[in-house]
């Protein structure tokens, strides 16, 4: 029996064992990701049941706590708005189905927490 197809073999398993370690990497890294996501989700969604319930269940809530209430529930549905959009401009980046296009950006807008990526749209949603 000759030594270059043990050789051979070898390299071979070396390279499937690393192949294997990366995947097991990778899908870790899936696991982290889908469950940051998940948490990012549930947490205004968590607010806008909280308070859409107690809107509900109580009519005569005072009018400045329903209109308090109401604000919340407005700019929680704004942040859900905007994670899923990332995970959408993401998922197009990975896929390579992004379309790209450059605007002008305001620094100090950026600066003042004014601008939005989402506003600006650097990524062509279909």
């Amino acid at each position: 029996m000759s030594s270059k197809p043990s050789s051979e073999l070898e390299t071979a398993t070396t390279d499937l064992r690393e192949a294997n370690q990366r995947l097991r990497e990778l899908d870790r890294m899936k696991d982290d990701f889908i469950s940051t996501v998940t948490h990012e989700l549930r947490t205004p969604l968590t607010s806008i049941r909280a308070l859409s319930e107690m809107l509900h269940q109580d009519p005569k809530l005072e009018l400045a706590s329903r209109t308090r209430f109401l604000g919340i529930i407005v700019s929680e549905t704004e942040r859900l708005t905007r994670l899923i959009n990332q995970i959408l401009d993401m998922a197009k980046l990975e896929s390579g189905r992004a379309e790209w296009t450059t605007s002008a950006v305001d620094f100090g807008e950026v600066a003042r927490g004014r601008w939005s990526p989402s506003v600006s749209s650097s990524v062509t949603r279909e």
